[in-house]
């Protein structure tokens, strides 16, 4: 009996799940750069945004204003993490113009369409430094990102500072400062994700301990011949002192594959 026991009990793999995803790994369009408990998390676009920017200013590259410059937002206000996307729609739902007749940086985050995802925005001041910590210059394993280190290394946040500044980070050190609203700056947009959680098992529907719930193989199918095989060389090493007869143990043998 104690030997039947140990066969399943080496057949049957438990099921493990766990969030596999890491800082740096690209997941549902972007660049996984902070991961919650509950398996939530945030990603950056793979490359800054370029659609509709301008350079008006002739600075060598085309970037965003602000925008709002002079009348404030109604919010836009929030800095720390997950505040980025109501600031964005508090900026988009007043209106604002630029000084240069360019999109808002605001606006051309909502509007980005990037690796089949539409619902990007525009990061808070806390978001952004976050971005640079773990997958900008001040992560470990260095600018993974690929963001401007060099040539105006200055990115937009939502986060308002006051009627004619808002936040902004340089991706080139780190430090947060505001700026003009009316000056253009590198934008890299952001979405929210909720990741899905890896379930280690078997995962060939022909295997004798296939999961059906689990979503990574972890190599531990086991087929019905193999199965058959190690059932077999375990029911010919049994012992007649073990109190079962050779003819007992071919029956049940023949009982049990007849039924599988």
């Amino acid at each position: 009996t104690q030997k039947f026991i140990g066969i399943f009990a080496l057949v049957f793999a438990m099921s493990f799940t766990g969030n596999s995803q890491e800082i740096g790994d690209i997941y549902e369009g972007g660049y996984i750069f902070q991961i919650n408990e509950d398996g939530t998390g945030l990603v950056s676009a793979l490359e800054d945004l370029t659609e509709g920017a301008t350079d008006p200013y002739g600075l060598g590259f085309n970037g965003y204003e602000w925008g709002c410059y002079g009348p404030g937002v109604n919010g836009a206000d929030g800095t720390s993490i997950g505040t980025g996307y109501q600031n964005t729609i508090d900026i988009v739902n007043q209106g604002c113009s630029t000084d240069n007749g360019g999109i808002t940086a605001a606006q051309a985050a909502l509007d980005a369409e990037i690796n089949g995802y539409s619902d990007w925005y525009l990061p808070s001041q806390d978001e952004l430094v976050e971005m640079y910590n773990t997958i900008g210059n001040g992560g470990l394993e260095g600018n993974i990102g690929g963001f401007e280190t060099g040539d105006t290394p200055y990115y937009w946040s939502s986060s308002e500072t006051a009627h004619y500044s808002a936040w902004g980070v340089y991706f080139s050190n780190g430090s947060s400062t505001n700026g003009s609203k009316s000056y253009t700056s590198r934008v890299r947009v952001i979405r929210s994700v909720t990741f899905e959680a890896e379930v280690l098992g078997c995962t060939d529907a022909s295997a004798f301990n296939y999961n059906a719930g689990a979503n990574t193989d972890d190599g531990s199918c086991v087929s019905w011949e193999d199965l058959a095989n190690n059932l077999q060389s375990e029911l010919d090493n049994i012992a007649p002192e073990d109190g079962v007869s050779q003819e007992d143990v071919d029956a049940a043998y023949a009982d049990g594959i007849a039924s599988v």
